[in-house]
């Protein structure tokens, strides 16, 4: 059996998490993405936002911070970190944020599979650091951590909705 390359088993982790993710949100199709729920005076974030908000994630971690380019998706920026959505124009459907997700995926996927060991060392092109270390390959790891906190959420919301995830 041939030895895996880092950049093959880091994609494979991170389809592991996808699936995951992709499983929940099939489960949400027939639900109300925009409900948002309110536990303990806290206002949950919806569907809608964390399929936007994942969108956005893997595009800034996988996309821009390892190739430096970016795919032109002219909303991804609603959906970063700490933004709240309003009634605003512009706003894609729900299904239009599950086709881009798709294919910011696929381009993340090989944008990973790019990288050889000495690319995995190299800085990203967005300057993120973590515990001080900017390479591309520390970003990879922090996108592999990032998607299942909010997986876990999704998972709420659908039990929230009266879904069955297992």
């Amino acid at each position: 059996m041939q030895e895996k390359s880092e950049s093959l088993i880091l994609s494979e982790v991170f389809q592991d998490v996808r699936g995951l993710t992709k499983f929940y949100l099939s489960l949400a199709k027939a639900l109300d993405p925009h409900l948002q729920f309110e536990l303990n005076g806290q206002k949950l974030n919806t569907l809608y936002w964390l399929a936007g908000h994942l969108t956005w994630s893997q595009h800034f971690l996988l996309v821009e911070a390892l190739t430096g380019e970016t795919m032109g998706i002219q909303w991804l920026d609603r959906f970063e970190m700490g933004t709240i959505l309003t009634d605003e124009p512009g706003l894609p459907t729900f299904e239009e944020i599950l086709i881009a997700m798709d294919r910011v995926h696929h381009h993340a996927m090989a944008s990973i599979l790019a990288l050889d060991d000495s690319g995995l060392d190299a800085p990203n092109h967005r300057g993120i650091a973590f515990q001080g270390e900017d390479s591309k390959r520390v970003v990879i790891r922090h996108a592999i951590r990032h998607e299942p906190c909010h997986t876990g959420q999704i998972g709420w919301l659908l039990k929230l909705h009266g879904q069955e995830t297992v």
